[in-house]
C-alpha cells in the first residue's frame, strides 16, 4: 500500500518569487532552519498512485487557470511549519481554487483552509519571530500573481529536505516534468 504523501503547491510568479525566495534563504542561512520553495499550499495530504495524481495535477491546473491572490502582513505562531508566515486573503479566488482541489480529489472541503505563505519553518523563540515580523513590515502586503502549479511529495510527517517535486504546471497547460 502506498503511504506517501502529496501536496499542490501554487508558486507566485515573477519578481515576487524571486524576492520571498531570497528572503526564505535570508532567515534559513540567518536562523539555520530549512529553505524551501515559496508556496501557498492548496492541498495537501493526498494519496495514491503516481500515474493517477500526475493526470490530477494537469486536469486541476487547466481547471483553475491563473490567479490573483493578496498577501497580507506577516505574522508568526508557535506551529512549526507557521513559525513566520504572509496571509493569502480568503478572496473567491483561492477558496475557489481549494474547493476545486477538494472535488478533484473527492475530498471534503475544508472550512477551516487558511491559505499562507511560510516565510520561516521552525520552533523559534518568541522574540525572533517577533524581530522577523518587523523586518518584513508590510514589504510583501498586496497582489501576487500565480501562474504555476507545483506538485511535490511532501508532508508535515516529514523534514523539508525531504520532501520533492513530482512535476510543475503552468496554469491552463500542460504539466512539465522535472
Amino acid at each position: 500500500m502506498n503511504k506517501e504523501k502529496y501536496a499542490f503547491w501554487l508558486i507566485p510568479s515573477g519578481e515576487a518569487y524571486n524576492l520571498l525566495k531570497e528572503t526564505i534563504h535570508h532567515y534559513s542561512e540567518m536562523y539555520s532552519t530549512p529553505p524551501f520553495e515559496p508556496h501557498i499550499t492548496l492541498i495537501s495530504s493526498l494519496q495514491g498512485s503516481l500515474a493517477g495524481l500526475r493526470h490530477m495535477a494537469s486536469q486541476l491546473a487547466k481547471i483553475i487557470g491563473t490567479l490573483e491572490l493578496r498577501l497580507e502582513k506577516p505574522a508568526h505562531s508557535t506551529s512549526y511549519f507557521r513559525c513566520v508566515f504572509l496571509s493569502v486573503a480568503r478572496d473567491p479566488a483561492i477558496v475557489r481554487a481549494n474547493a476545486v482541489a477538494s472535488d478533484l480529489f473527492d475530498l471534503s472541503p475544508n472550512a477551516e483552509y487558511r491559505p499562507h505563505l511560510s516565510l520561516v519553518y521552525g520552533n523559534l523563540p518568541k522574540i525572533d519571530r517577533e524581530r522577523i515580523v518587523a523586518e518584513i513590515g508590510d514589504k510583501f502586503c498586496g497582489p501576487v500573481t500565480v501562474k504555476q502549479m507545483s506538485f511535490y511529495q511532501a508532508s508535515s510527517d516529514l523534514p523539508p529536505d525531504t520532501w520533492e517535486q513530482i512535476c510543475s504546471c503552468c496554469l491552463h497547460e500542460e504539466q512539465q516534468d522535472k
